[in-house]
């Protein structure tokens, strides 16, 4: 007789998770999640961060959701761009979390404020990774390349003089270019949500062969929406921060 096939154990990251399901690039990562812990042999887990809770002090909240094992650390402040790229407390406790769950593959997703220290984590020990590129924090000071001004950044390659002059305060963009640059060098494959995300990056120096475009998906309605009579008022949802950059403004 065969042996059993061996269990495939993924390691899911972002900087959110049910039940703090705050942005896209969340809701993308939760749906990945349960699809892939749904597929046979198949075994998921999620490192995010938790809410300010004073009374826990700098401890991690672990808990379950949708059937899945999560860790929540506490996330550095508001603002302080530098922990957030690298943030020493959260690098401390995914290694602990990697050492407990052992995963074959771990699939980064929006990690600003868990910070690189996570890749770096995967890339000592030799455990492949994935990047889904949600947006353009591994490119931008800012994320979303969007200037201080409030305008779209018109950058197709990226110019450290140009960065410089929108964010004039920050001293560290040129190690932050080499520690981005490395981590997306050494992972195993690297998903855009567009053709136009993908290209961006590929502008920036990102081997075309190693970025795929991986569209975000959609669930229809489980039921159909009634169709809306003459002279009823037109109904409006706004799904978003409450940041200029997110188009609240407009509203």
């Amino acid at each position: 007789a065969g042996s059993a096939p061996a269990e495939l154990r993924v390691l899911c990251a972002n900087i959110y998770y049910a039940p703090r399901s705050f942005g896209g690039a969340t809701l993308v990562a939760e749906e990945m999640a349960q699809h892939l812990a749904a597929q046979p042999d198949t075994r998921v887990a999620v490192f995010t961060s938790c809410p300010d809770l004073p009374e826990r002090g700098r401890a991690s909240v672990r808990y379950r959701t949708g059937g899945l094992d999560v860790l929540a650390v506490a996330p550095p402040p508001d603002g302080d761009s530098l922990a957030a790229l690298d943030n020493a407390h959260a690098t401390e406790d995914f290694a602990r979390w990697v050492e407990a769950f052992r995963p074959d593959v771990v699939h980064f997703h929006a990690i600003q404020g868990l910070g690189l220290g996570c890749v770096r984590v995967c890339m000592e020990r030799g455990i492949p990774y994935v990047i889904t590129l949600h947006d353009a924090w591994w490119l931008c000071e800012r994320q979303l390349m969007v200037g201080a001004d409030r305008r779209q950044c018109l950058q197709d390659r990226v110019s450290l003089r140009v960065c410089q002059t929108c964010v004039p305060a920050a001293r560290h963009l040129k190690a932050r270019r080499t520690l981005m640059r490395t981590a997306l060098r050494h992972a195993a494959l690297l998903l855009a949500p567009g053709q136009a995300h993908r290209a961006l990056f590929v502008a920036n120096g990102v081997d075309p062969d190693r970025i795929r475009v991986n569209r975000n998906g959609f669930q229809w309605p489980a039921r159909s929406q009634a169709r809306r009579g003459p002279g009823r008022a037109l109904g409006f949802g706004y799904v978003g921060g409450s940041d200029d950059v997110k188009g609240y403004g407009l509203v």
